[in-house]
C-alpha cells in the first residue's frame, strides 16, 4: 500500500507540473522539468521520462517502455 501511494503522489505531482500535451521530448529529466515549469507542453515519452524520474526520486523502481504502430497494418 505505502509503495501504492509512493507512485499515485508521483503521477499527481508530474501531472500537475506537466500542464499541457507538446512536443518536448529531451533526455534530461532536468530539462523537460525546466520546460514544463515554463509552460511548455511535454510528449508522451518526456512526460514518461519525467514520470519515471519522480518515481526513481522516490524509491520506486521503473522502465520506460516505447509502444509504436505499425502503420503498414490498418488493423493496428
Amino acid at each position: 500500500m505505502k509503495t501504492l501511494l509512493k507512485i499515485l503522489g508521483a503521477l499527481a505531482w508530474t501531472m500537475n507540473k506537466v500542464r499541457c500535451v507538446g512536443e518536448v521530448n529531451r533526455r534530461d529529466e532536468g530539462k523537460l522539468l525546466e520546460a514544463a515549469e515554463a509552460g511548455a507542453g511535454l510528449g508522451c515519452r518526456g512526460m514518461a521520462r519525467l514520470f519515471s524520474a519522480v518515481l526513481a526520486a522516490v524509491g520506486v523502481e521503473s522502465r520506460l517502455v516505447a509502444l509504436a504502430r505499425n502503420i503498414l497494418d490498418g488493423r493496428d
